[in-house]
C-alpha cells in the first residue's frame, strides 16, 4: 500500500505539498500554498510537510491579522473581499502580475527568479530562449522608434566636419556596435587588409559582457575612414586618442549625442538607435538570429554556443553586405 501524507502527493517520483488557503483569504494569497518538497523519501517528505504546515499557519495568521486591522471585523465572518492588504509571501511564490508591463521587464524579473533556483546549465538554456523572445517582442513603439534611412542621411552633416567624429559615425552606422566598443579601439584591433575589426577589452575601455568580445566585418566606407586615421604609431595605441582616458567613454558618448540632437530631437532616438537599425536590417534581410547576435555581441547562452570560435568573418560579411545595400 502506498504511503499517504496529508496535504502532499507524489508526482514524477517527487513529493509535492499543496494546501488550500481559506476562501476569504484567497483574494489576497491566491488559491493555495504549493511547493515541491524535493524528495522521493516518504519519511523526509513528512518532516518537510510539517515545516510547511507551520509556514502555512503563519501566513494565514498574518493575513487574518491584516484583514482584521483593516476591516475591524474577524476575517472568518468577513464578506467584504474588496479590501486588499499587503501580505508578505514566501520567497518560493510566483508574484502575480497586475496591469500591463513590457515583455522585456517581465523577462528580466523572471530570469532573476530562475537564476536563484536553477542549476547553471538549465538557467543558460532558459535565458537563451527568453532573450530570443525579447529580441522579437521585448521592445515596442513605446520603447523606441526605428531610425529611418533619411534620418541617418541627415546625421552625416553634423559629423563629417571632423575626421574623428566622422569615422566614429560611419563605423557605428555600418557595424551596429556600441559607441564605447568603437571609441575604445586600438590600431592593432583594425585589420583593414581583411576588412574587419576585433572588439576586445583595452586599458581604457571594458566590454559589457563576454559575448561582446568579437570580430565584426567593416563596410568599404568604414575601411576608408579608418585608413585615414591609421599611421605608424604603436599598434597598442588608441585609434581615438582623445577618448582613451578615465571617463573617456562617457565623454565620447556625450559628444556624439550633442551632435545627434542638433538634427534629431525625438527623445526616443539616440546614438544607440543605430544599433537597433542594424538589428532590424539584418532581420529584414533574412539573417539567422544566431548570426545577428554574433555580429552585435549579444549572448547566445547555450552550451553549444561555447564550442568553437564563432562564425567566420565571411559568413557575417555575407549578411552584413545585404544590410548595407538596403
Amino acid at each position: 500500500m502506498s504511503t499517504q501524507i496529508k496535504y502532499a502527493y507524489k508526482r514524477h517520483n517527487t513529493w509535492v505539498y499543496r494546501r488550500t488557503y481559506p476562501q476569504h483569504l484567497q483574494p489576497l494569497l491566491g488559491s493555495s500554498l504549493k511547493q515541491s518538497v524535493k524528495t522521493a523519501d516518504a519519511k523526509t517528505a513528512k518532516a518537510r510537510v510539517a515545516e510547511l504546515n507551520q509556514t502555512f499557519t503563519n501566513i494565514v495568521k498574518e493575513a487574518d491579522a491584516h484583514v482584521s486591522a483593516n476591516t475591524g471585523k474577524a476575517s472568518a465572518n468577513s464578506t467584504d473581499h474588496s479590501v486588499r492588504v499587503p501580505v508578505a509571501r514566501p520567497r518560493y511564490h510566483h508574484a502575480r502580475l497586475v496591469g500591463e508591463r513590457l515583455v522585456k521587464d517581465l523577462a528580466k524579473a523572471y530570469l532573476t527568479y530562475e537564476s536563484e533556483r536553477l542549476r547553471p546549465g538549465s538557467y543558460k538554456a532558459i535565458r537563451f530562449a527568453t532573450e530570443l523572445l525579447i529580441s522579437h517582442l521585448g521592445t515596442t513603439k513605446a520603447d523606441r522608434h526605428p531610425m529611418s534611412d533619411e534620418q541617418v542621411e541627415e546625421l552625416k552633416a553634423v559629423f563629417e566636419d571632423d575626421p574623428v567624429t566622422n569615422t566614429l559615425f560611419v563605423v557605428l552606422r555600418d557595424t551596429g556596435a556600441r559607441v564605447a566598443e568603437i571609441a575604445g579601439l586600438r590600431f592593432t584591433d583594425c585589420n583593414l587588409d581583411e576588412g574587419y575589426i576585433n572588439i576586445t577589452p583595452t586599458p581604457w575601455r571594458r566590454l559589457k559582457n563576454a559575448p561582446s568580445e568579437r570580430s565584426v566585418p567593416l563596410s568599404p566606407e568604414a575601411v576608408k575612414v579608418l585608413q585615414a586615421l591609421i599611421n605608424d604609431k604603436d599598434p597598442e595605441a588608441p585609434v581615438f586618442e582623445r577618448y582613451a582616458r578615465p571617463r573617456g567613454m562617457d565623454r565620447v558618448s556625450a559628444m556624439m549625442m550633442n551632435r545627434f540632437r542638433k538634427v534629431i530631437t525625438d527623445k526616443k532616438l539616440s546614438m544607440h538607435s543605430l544599433r537597433h537599425r542594424m538589428k532590424d536590417k539584418l532581420r529584414n534581410t533574412g539573417c539567422p538570429e544566431a548570426v545577428s547576435m554574433a555580429i552585435l555581441g549579444h549572448g547566445t547562452n547555450t552550451v553549444a554556443a561555447n564550442y568553437g570560435s564563432g562564425y567566420a568573418i565571411e559568413v557575417m560579411r555575407e549578411h552584413m553586405e545585404r544590410a548595407w545595400s538596403q
